[in-house]
């Protein structure tokens, strides 16, 4: 399950190109509100052919979906940790109450 949530906040930084190209095209008037990273980069190399902008660009992306899935991953770690403790402890509760009541049955 947990490795399914990463996937899923990995795919958070990732657009569909095809999609947001076709549909925009060179519409001034879409532009600004359907913008992703990856329509920039693509028409940054086209208008000025820099290939480092692009790269720079990518990886940046990159680095930055690497870092949130770590992120993420730390945090359920250690949610995950927690809600170990408290039912373990909620265990132990029960295990004590029924020896208990065991105990005063008898």
């Amino acid at each position: 399950m947990m490795i399914l949530v990463l996937l899923g906040i990995g795919n958070i930084f990732r657009g569909d190109f095809g999609l947001f190209y076709q549909t925009v095209k060179t519409s001034a008037l879409l532009q600004p509100t359907t913008d992703i990273i990856d329509t920039y980069v693509f028409r940054m190399l086209i208008n000025t052919g820099d290939v480092g902008m692009a790269a720079a660009a990518g990886l940046y992306q990159s680095v930055l979906c690497f870092v949130t899935i770590v992120v993420v991953q730390r945090a359920g770690a250690q949610g995950a940790a927690r809600i170990r403790a408290l039912l373990s402890g909620e265990a132990e509760q029960m295990h004590r109450r029924t020896q208990a009541a065991q105990a005063a049955g008898s």
